[in-house]
């Protein structure tokens, strides 16, 4: 984390004890709602296929499509009706997910970029089996590793870096957590608006602006090998 921030350690740690005396890790706090949530609200346990829950990871710059994103979510739900709480993939989270079988399996709903991290600025989406699937599975201790080139870190301050470093880390984490708990992530483009005013957006409203790989990735404007092409032009 140091080499990425280009920061000393005793910096990085620093930070480090500031983020963790402001409380619990998101994971342990998605497992605190779920647990009340399965107390007060009986269609969480009836239907968990048709509820979903939002996680706002930054909530004064979060950038969500919000109508598309509600009209994905209904055409999901439309797929699973209400029925018994009895379902196989919150017995056993490490069983295999078998899309043909009746029980509504594990989704997540967000802005994945690449098989490298899920944006956290766009906000996450959990339906009420992956929920219940986070709550059961068991806690992930592989270290987290940032990507060199994908989360490059040149930002002109320490603190700037940091900063960045420890964003690009929690979305790396979501991602793994996401993966290792057996949750599918769906990605899909009409999650973030167009690049047009996803740019300027993020310029002047998020903490950070995008990288330009970022950019041009925004709603699968170019596929994977024109990504490579364009960016052997740029290098």
């Amino acid at each position: 984390f140091a080499e990425n921030a280009d920061a000393e350690v005793s910096m990085v740690e620093s930070s480090f004890k500031v983020l963790e005396a402001q409380g619990d890790s998101w994971l342990e706090e998605v497992k605190s709602f779920v647990r009340k949530i399965l107390v007060t609200q009986k269609s969480w346990r009836k239907s968990p296929g048709r509820q979903w829950v939002f996680l706002d990871f930054s909530p004064s710059s979060t950038f969500l499509n919000v109508f598309e994103s509600l009209r994905l979510l209904r055409s999901l739900s439309g797929l699973f009706h209400a029925g018994s709480s009895t379902n196989a993939y919150l017995q056993d989270v490490r069983g295999p997910v078998d899309l043909g079988s009746d029980h509504p399996p594990p989704l997540a709903f967000a802005y994945e970029y690449f098989d490298l991290n899920v944006e956290q600025a766009a906000g996450l989406w959990l339906n009420g089996v992956a929920a219940q699937r986070l709550l059961r599975c068991e806690t992930l201790r592989h270290p987290i590793r940032l990507d060199p080139d994908a989360h490059a870190n040149d930002w002109p301050t320490a603190e700037e870096r940091i900063a960045l470093m420890w964003h690009n880390a929690v979305a790396v984490d979501i991602f793994r957590a996401l993966r290792f708990c057996g949750v599918l992530v769906l990605h899909a483009p009409s999650m973030v608006p167009h690049a047009l005013s996803y740019l300027p957006y993020s310029t002047y409203r998020r903490s950070h602006p995008p990288s330009v790989a970022s950019a041009i990735s925004i709603g699968n404007i170019a596929p994977r090998e024109q990504m490579w092409a364009m960016s052997q032009l740029v290098s």
